[in-house]
Protein backbone atom coordinates (compact mmCIF):
# COMPACT_ATOMS: atom_id res chain seq x y z
CA UNK A 1 0.00 0.00 0.00
CA UNK A 2 1.26 3.62 -0.99
CA UNK A 3 1.38 6.32 1.85
CA UNK A 4 1.05 9.90 2.09
CA UNK A 5 1.23 12.02 4.78
CA UNK A 6 -0.18 15.51 5.49
CA UNK A 7 1.20 17.86 8.29
CA UNK A 8 -2.16 18.25 11.02
CA UNK A 9 -1.32 22.05 11.22
CA UNK A 10 -2.62 22.27 7.28
CA UNK A 11 -6.34 20.15 8.37
CA UNK A 12 -9.09 22.52 8.11
CA UNK A 13 -12.13 20.49 10.00
CA UNK A 14 -14.71 18.38 8.82
CA UNK A 15 -13.52 19.96 4.86
CA UNK A 16 -10.55 18.32 4.98
CA UNK A 17 -12.14 15.25 6.55
CA UNK A 18 -13.91 14.81 3.31
CA UNK A 19 -10.68 15.79 0.89
CA UNK A 20 -8.61 13.34 2.27
CA UNK A 21 -11.12 10.80 2.01
CA UNK A 22 -11.74 11.72 -1.53
CA UNK A 23 -8.37 11.80 -2.57
CA UNK A 24 -7.65 8.84 -1.19
CA UNK A 25 -8.39 5.15 -2.68
CA UNK A 26 -7.67 1.45 -1.73
CA UNK A 27 -4.39 2.04 -2.95
CA UNK A 28 -3.28 4.97 -0.51
CA UNK A 29 -3.55 5.62 2.73
CA UNK A 30 -3.61 8.92 3.73
CA UNK A 31 -1.62 9.89 6.93
CA UNK A 32 -2.03 12.87 9.09
CA UNK A 33 1.45 13.89 11.04
CA UNK A 34 1.32 16.11 14.31
CA UNK A 35 4.54 16.65 16.51
CA UNK A 36 4.61 15.22 19.87
CA UNK A 37 4.07 18.87 21.97
CA UNK A 38 1.16 19.23 19.68
CA UNK A 39 -2.53 18.24 20.90
CA UNK A 40 -4.51 20.23 18.30
CA UNK A 41 -6.01 16.67 16.43
CA UNK A 42 -6.96 15.01 19.38
CA UNK A 43 -8.48 18.18 21.04
CA UNK A 44 -10.83 18.33 17.57
CA UNK A 45 -14.34 17.46 17.19
CA UNK A 46 -13.46 15.36 14.15
CA UNK A 47 -10.89 13.08 17.11
CA UNK A 48 -13.77 13.18 19.67
CA UNK A 49 -16.46 11.80 17.27
CA UNK A 50 -13.82 8.93 15.66
CA UNK A 51 -13.47 10.13 12.43
CA UNK A 52 -9.82 10.57 13.16
CA UNK A 53 -8.63 7.34 15.16
CA UNK A 54 -4.15 7.26 16.14
CA UNK A 55 -2.04 4.99 13.93
CA UNK A 56 0.39 3.84 16.15
CA UNK A 57 2.83 2.28 13.04
CA UNK A 58 4.88 4.92 13.31
CA UNK A 59 5.70 4.33 17.30
CA UNK A 60 8.61 3.75 19.02
CA UNK A 61 10.95 5.09 16.21
CA UNK A 62 9.74 2.72 13.76
CA UNK A 63 9.16 3.72 9.82
CA UNK A 64 5.72 5.31 10.22
CA UNK A 65 4.62 4.14 6.55
CA UNK A 66 5.63 -0.08 7.02
CA UNK A 67 6.77 -0.07 10.88
CA UNK A 68 9.80 -1.59 9.63
CA UNK A 69 13.24 -0.44 10.99
CA UNK A 70 14.72 2.62 10.33
CA UNK A 71 18.55 3.18 9.36
CA UNK A 72 20.18 6.51 9.93
CA UNK A 73 22.61 7.37 7.48
CA UNK A 74 25.11 10.29 7.27
CA UNK A 75 25.09 12.50 4.35
CA UNK A 76 26.60 15.47 2.99
CA UNK A 77 30.18 16.73 2.24
CA UNK A 78 31.50 16.47 5.96
CA UNK A 79 28.90 13.11 6.66
CA UNK A 80 27.15 15.60 9.07
CA UNK A 81 23.95 15.46 7.81
CA UNK A 82 21.46 12.59 9.02
CA UNK A 83 19.13 11.15 6.50
CA UNK A 84 16.23 8.32 7.71
CA UNK A 85 15.74 5.38 5.36
CA UNK A 86 13.36 2.48 6.41
CA UNK A 87 15.34 -1.25 5.63
CA UNK A 88 11.99 -2.31 4.39
CA UNK A 89 10.09 -0.17 2.41
CA UNK A 90 13.33 1.30 0.91
CA UNK A 91 11.56 4.87 1.63
CA UNK A 92 13.54 8.36 2.75
CA UNK A 93 11.76 9.25 6.08
CA UNK A 94 11.76 12.96 6.71
CA UNK A 95 13.14 14.57 9.66
CA UNK A 96 10.16 16.44 10.79
CA UNK A 97 7.75 13.06 10.70
CA UNK A 98 9.90 10.78 12.20
CA UNK A 99 8.77 11.83 15.88
CA UNK A 100 5.03 13.24 15.26
CA UNK A 101 2.52 10.91 16.40
CA UNK A 102 0.68 9.84 13.53
CA UNK A 103 -3.16 9.74 12.74
CA UNK A 104 -5.79 8.06 10.07
CA UNK A 105 -9.25 9.48 8.82
CA UNK A 106 -11.71 6.19 8.98
CA UNK A 107 -13.80 5.77 6.25
CA UNK A 108 -16.16 3.28 8.36
CA UNK A 109 -16.49 5.69 11.01
CA UNK A 110 -17.39 8.57 8.84
CA UNK A 111 -20.16 6.30 7.58
CA UNK A 112 -21.58 5.10 11.02
CA UNK A 113 -21.18 8.98 12.14
CA UNK A 114 -23.75 9.45 8.88
CA UNK A 115 -25.68 6.53 9.92
CA UNK A 116 -26.18 8.05 13.21
CA UNK A 117 -26.41 11.56 12.59
CA UNK A 118 -28.99 11.72 9.89
CA UNK A 119 -29.90 7.79 8.96
CA UNK A 120 -31.38 4.89 10.82
CA UNK A 121 -28.39 4.31 12.84
CA UNK A 122 -26.46 2.10 10.41
CA UNK A 123 -24.45 1.98 7.71
CA UNK A 124 -24.33 -1.48 6.09
CA UNK A 125 -21.55 -1.70 3.12
CA UNK A 126 -23.15 -2.24 -0.15
CA UNK A 127 -20.56 -1.62 -2.66
CA UNK A 128 -17.40 -0.23 -3.49
CA UNK A 129 -16.81 2.94 -0.24
CA UNK A 130 -20.68 3.26 -0.21
CA UNK A 131 -22.76 2.62 2.59
CA UNK A 132 -26.55 2.37 3.03
CA UNK A 133 -27.73 4.50 5.97
CA UNK A 134 -31.96 3.67 6.03
CA UNK A 135 -34.54 6.12 4.87
CA UNK A 136 -34.11 9.71 5.42
CA UNK A 137 -37.63 11.54 4.34
CA UNK A 138 -39.08 8.30 3.12
CA UNK A 139 -36.08 8.16 0.39
CA UNK A 140 -33.44 5.48 0.22
CA UNK A 141 -30.49 7.16 2.16
CA UNK A 142 -26.67 6.43 1.17
CA UNK A 143 -23.51 7.84 2.39
CA UNK A 144 -20.40 7.28 0.05
CA UNK A 145 -17.21 8.37 -0.98
CA UNK A 146 -17.56 9.00 -4.69
CA UNK A 147 -19.94 6.50 -5.87
CA UNK A 148 -19.39 5.14 -9.52
CA UNK A 149 -21.86 4.91 -12.25
CA UNK A 150 -23.82 1.79 -11.23
CA UNK A 151 -24.68 3.51 -8.16
CA UNK A 152 -26.86 6.58 -10.42
CA UNK A 153 -27.93 3.55 -12.78
CA UNK A 154 -29.15 1.30 -10.27
CA UNK A 155 -30.98 4.40 -7.93
CA UNK A 156 -32.85 6.68 -10.16
CA UNK A 157 -35.04 8.01 -7.83
CA UNK A 158 -36.38 8.67 -4.33
CA UNK A 159 -32.84 8.57 -3.36
CA UNK A 160 -30.37 10.76 -1.23
CA UNK A 161 -26.60 10.72 -1.29
CA UNK A 162 -24.28 11.60 1.18
CA UNK A 163 -20.71 12.24 -0.68
CA UNK A 164 -17.07 13.08 -0.13
CA UNK A 165 -16.57 13.84 -4.25
CA UNK A 166 -19.58 14.95 -6.47
CA UNK A 167 -17.57 14.90 -9.00
CA UNK A 168 -19.23 11.67 -10.34
CA UNK A 169 -22.93 12.88 -10.44
CA UNK A 170 -24.28 12.14 -13.81
CA UNK A 171 -25.74 16.14 -14.86
CA UNK A 172 -29.73 15.86 -14.50
CA UNK A 173 -29.73 12.90 -11.45
CA UNK A 174 -30.23 15.45 -9.12
CA UNK A 175 -34.22 16.34 -9.43
CA UNK A 176 -37.33 16.57 -7.09
CA UNK A 177 -36.92 12.67 -6.24
CA UNK A 178 -32.89 12.41 -5.77
CA UNK A 179 -30.26 14.16 -4.16
CA UNK A 180 -26.93 14.22 -3.70
CA UNK A 181 -25.32 16.94 -1.07
CA UNK A 182 -21.31 16.94 0.16
CA UNK A 183 -20.71 15.56 3.80
CA UNK A 184 -18.86 18.67 4.66
CA UNK A 185 -22.28 20.98 3.83
CA UNK A 186 -24.38 19.00 6.06
CA UNK A 187 -22.33 18.86 8.84
CA UNK A 188 -20.01 21.33 10.42
CA UNK A 189 -18.48 22.11 13.83
CA UNK A 190 -19.20 25.56 15.36
CA UNK A 191 -16.58 27.51 16.49
CA UNK A 192 -15.18 26.31 19.75
CA UNK A 193 -17.74 23.42 19.92
CA UNK A 194 -16.44 19.82 20.47
CA UNK A 195 -19.66 18.33 18.50
CA UNK A 196 -20.46 17.49 14.65
CA UNK A 197 -24.10 19.47 14.07
CA UNK A 198 -26.30 19.15 11.27
CA UNK A 199 -26.71 22.11 8.96
CA UNK A 200 -30.72 22.51 8.98
CA UNK A 201 -31.27 24.63 6.28
CA UNK A 202 -29.17 21.42 3.79
CA UNK A 203 -31.11 19.10 5.65
CA UNK A 204 -34.23 20.96 5.05
CA UNK A 205 -33.28 20.83 0.87
CA UNK A 206 -33.50 17.31 1.05
CA UNK A 207 -37.32 17.37 2.24
CA UNK A 208 -40.00 16.54 -0.68
CA UNK A 209 -40.87 20.24 -2.01
CA UNK A 210 -43.82 18.72 -3.47
CA UNK A 211 -46.81 20.96 -2.31
CA UNK A 212 -49.69 19.31 -0.93
CA UNK A 213 -52.91 20.94 -1.65
CA UNK A 214 -55.92 21.30 0.40
CA UNK A 215 -59.73 22.02 -0.26
CA UNK A 216 -59.98 25.49 1.23
CA UNK A 217 -58.67 27.41 4.38
CA UNK A 218 -60.49 24.85 6.61
CA UNK A 219 -59.48 21.66 5.72
CA UNK A 220 -57.00 19.35 7.87
CA UNK A 221 -57.26 15.50 6.90
CA UNK A 222 -58.99 13.29 9.77
CA UNK A 223 -56.61 12.12 11.65
CA UNK A 224 -58.00 8.34 11.73
CA UNK A 225 -58.30 8.41 8.02
CA UNK A 226 -55.53 5.37 7.59
CA UNK A 227 -57.10 3.62 10.63
CA UNK A 228 -60.63 3.70 9.07
CA UNK A 229 -58.71 2.28 5.51
CA UNK A 230 -57.13 -0.45 7.50
CA UNK A 231 -60.72 -1.05 9.14
CA UNK A 232 -62.99 -1.43 6.07
CA UNK A 233 -60.69 -3.15 4.31
CA UNK A 234 -60.58 -6.00 6.89
CA UNK A 235 -64.53 -6.07 6.95
CA UNK A 236 -64.32 -6.31 3.09
CA UNK A 237 -62.20 -9.85 3.52
CA UNK A 238 -64.56 -11.14 5.53
CA UNK A 239 -68.15 -12.17 4.49
CA UNK A 240 -71.24 -9.32 4.71
CA UNK A 241 -72.47 -9.49 7.88
CA UNK A 242 -76.30 -7.91 7.93
CA UNK A 243 -76.20 -6.98 11.55
CA UNK A 244 -73.55 -4.61 11.26
CA UNK A 245 -75.61 -2.04 9.08
CA UNK A 246 -78.56 -0.18 9.62
CA UNK A 247 -80.06 1.68 7.03
CA UNK A 248 -77.52 1.22 4.61
CA UNK A 249 -74.97 2.15 6.89
CA UNK A 250 -72.35 0.57 9.41
CA UNK A 251 -73.28 1.17 12.89
CA UNK A 252 -71.15 2.68 15.85
CA UNK A 253 -70.79 -0.38 17.47
CA UNK A 254 -70.07 -2.78 14.39
CA UNK A 255 -67.45 0.10 13.91
CA UNK A 256 -66.41 -0.12 17.46
CA UNK A 257 -66.45 -4.02 16.91
CA UNK A 258 -63.57 -4.01 13.96
CA UNK A 259 -61.60 -1.32 15.57
CA UNK A 260 -60.85 -3.01 17.99
CA UNK A 261 -60.39 -6.12 16.09
CA UNK A 262 -57.88 -4.35 14.06
CA UNK A 263 -56.28 -2.19 16.51
CA UNK A 264 -55.70 -4.01 19.74
CA UNK A 265 -56.25 -1.82 22.64
CA UNK A 266 -58.58 1.06 20.74
CA UNK A 267 -60.08 3.05 23.47
CA UNK A 268 -62.33 5.37 21.85
CA UNK A 269 -66.30 4.82 21.60
CA UNK A 270 -69.15 3.80 19.10
CA UNK A 271 -70.12 7.49 19.23
CA UNK A 272 -66.98 8.99 18.39
CA UNK A 273 -66.97 7.02 15.64
CA UNK A 274 -70.48 7.00 14.50
CA UNK A 275 -69.36 11.06 14.50
CA UNK A 276 -66.17 9.57 12.22
CA UNK A 277 -68.27 8.73 9.58
CA UNK A 278 -69.95 11.70 9.56
CA UNK A 279 -66.94 14.08 8.77
CA UNK A 280 -65.59 11.64 6.52
CA UNK A 281 -69.05 11.63 4.26
CA UNK A 282 -69.18 15.26 4.28
CA UNK A 283 -69.05 18.63 5.50
CA UNK A 284 -71.48 21.57 6.16
CA UNK A 285 -69.55 24.88 6.55
CA UNK A 286 -72.32 26.16 8.83
CA UNK A 287 -71.95 23.07 11.32
CA UNK A 288 -68.38 21.51 11.06
CA UNK A 289 -65.58 23.90 12.06
CA UNK A 290 -63.15 21.87 9.85
CA UNK A 291 -63.62 19.75 6.64
CA UNK A 292 -62.43 16.48 7.21
CA UNK A 293 -64.58 14.86 4.13
CA UNK A 294 -62.58 11.85 2.39
CA UNK A 295 -64.26 11.23 -0.75
CA UNK A 296 -62.88 8.22 -1.36
CA UNK A 297 -63.84 6.92 1.98
CA UNK A 298 -67.08 7.89 1.98
CA UNK A 299 -67.52 5.91 -1.58
CA UNK A 300 -65.95 2.80 0.61
CA UNK A 301 -68.55 3.07 3.24
CA UNK A 302 -70.93 2.78 0.47
CA UNK A 303 -69.79 0.14 -1.04
CA UNK A 304 -69.05 -1.92 2.68
CA UNK A 305 -72.34 -1.30 3.35
CA UNK A 306 -74.13 -3.12 -0.28
CA UNK A 307 -75.61 -6.88 0.23
CA UNK A 308 -75.02 -7.06 -3.10
CA UNK A 309 -71.31 -6.85 -3.89
CA UNK A 310 -70.11 -10.44 -4.11
CA UNK A 311 -67.29 -12.00 -1.87
CA UNK A 312 -64.74 -11.90 -4.96
CA UNK A 313 -65.51 -8.50 -5.76
CA UNK A 314 -65.48 -7.48 -2.12
CA UNK A 315 -61.77 -9.41 -1.81
CA UNK A 316 -60.69 -7.00 -5.19
CA UNK A 317 -61.61 -4.08 -2.90
CA UNK A 318 -60.26 -4.52 0.09
CA UNK A 319 -56.89 -5.99 -1.62
CA UNK A 320 -56.97 -2.36 -3.56
CA UNK A 321 -57.33 -0.60 -0.15
CA UNK A 322 -54.16 -2.43 0.90
CA UNK A 323 -52.12 -1.13 -1.55
CA UNK A 324 -53.66 2.27 -1.56
CA UNK A 325 -52.53 2.37 2.64
CA UNK A 326 -49.19 1.61 1.85
CA UNK A 327 -48.42 4.26 -0.42
CA UNK A 328 -50.54 6.49 2.18
CA UNK A 329 -48.26 5.62 4.41
CA UNK A 330 -45.48 5.63 2.81
CA UNK A 331 -46.07 9.66 1.36
CA UNK A 332 -47.03 10.47 5.08
CA UNK A 333 -43.36 9.33 5.67
CA UNK A 334 -42.07 10.88 2.98
CA UNK A 335 -43.42 14.46 3.83
CA UNK A 336 -41.62 14.25 7.31
CA UNK A 337 -44.71 12.31 9.19
CA UNK A 338 -47.54 14.75 7.98
CA UNK A 339 -50.72 12.80 6.11
CA UNK A 340 -50.98 13.60 2.62
CA UNK A 341 -53.80 14.04 0.47
CA UNK A 342 -55.57 10.22 -0.95
CA UNK A 343 -55.33 10.55 -4.77
CA UNK A 344 -59.20 10.77 -6.06
CA UNK A 345 -59.06 6.92 -6.86
CA UNK A 346 -61.63 4.75 -7.17
CA UNK A 347 -62.23 0.95 -7.85
CA UNK A 348 -64.28 -0.50 -11.43
CA UNK A 349 -64.41 -3.79 -13.16
CA UNK A 350 -63.01 -4.07 -16.70
CA UNK A 351 -64.26 -5.96 -19.44
CA UNK A 352 -62.04 -9.10 -18.40
CA UNK A 353 -64.17 -8.47 -15.06
CA UNK A 354 -60.71 -7.69 -13.04
CA UNK A 355 -60.56 -5.27 -10.52
CA UNK A 356 -58.77 -1.80 -11.30
CA UNK A 357 -58.03 1.15 -9.77
CA UNK A 358 -58.93 4.72 -11.90
CA UNK A 359 -58.38 8.09 -10.94
CA UNK A 360 -61.51 10.24 -10.74
CA UNK A 361 -61.82 14.45 -11.86
CA UNK A 362 -63.58 14.31 -8.31
CA UNK A 363 -65.08 11.78 -5.64
CA UNK A 364 -69.02 12.13 -6.73
CA UNK A 365 -67.23 10.47 -9.89
CA UNK A 366 -65.60 7.66 -8.65
CA UNK A 367 -68.03 5.22 -9.42
CA UNK A 368 -70.12 7.03 -12.05
CA UNK A 369 -68.84 6.01 -15.68
CA UNK A 370 -65.33 4.46 -15.11
CA UNK A 371 -66.73 1.12 -15.99
CA UNK A 372 -67.49 2.40 -19.81
CA UNK A 373 -64.36 4.10 -19.51
CA UNK A 374 -62.63 1.01 -18.96
CA UNK A 375 -64.67 -0.79 -21.66
CA UNK A 376 -63.54 1.65 -24.36
CA UNK A 377 -60.37 1.45 -23.45
CA UNK A 378 -59.59 -1.99 -23.87
CA UNK A 379 -61.86 -2.45 -26.80
CA UNK A 380 -59.60 0.10 -28.40
CA UNK A 381 -56.42 -1.71 -27.58
CA UNK A 382 -58.41 -5.21 -28.59
CA UNK A 383 -58.82 -3.15 -32.48
CA UNK A 384 -55.39 -1.91 -31.97
CA UNK A 385 -54.07 -5.34 -31.76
Amino acid sequence: MKFKIEKAKFLEGLASISRILAESDKRELTLIAEAMKDSSVESSASFRNGLIVRNHVGDNGDCPYCGGEVETIYDGPDLEEEVYFCRRCKRQIENEILDCKLYEISERAVADFVGNAVGEHYAQHSEDRTYRIGKIFGKDAFFSVRPKEGFFNSHTEDTIVILCDNSTVPRGWVNDTCKAVMFAELFYVKPGCKDIRIAEDVMAKLKPKEVRLRFGKNRIIHERRDLWLSVIMNILAHPYSGKDFRNGRLTGAAALYWFRKVCPGFKMSARTLSRDMEELRSYKKDRDTYDKHEPVLRELLKFVADPSATPKRREEISANISEQLLKAKAETERNGGEMVELPQTGWAVGADGHSERVLATSGESIYKQVGLAIDKMRSVGEHAA
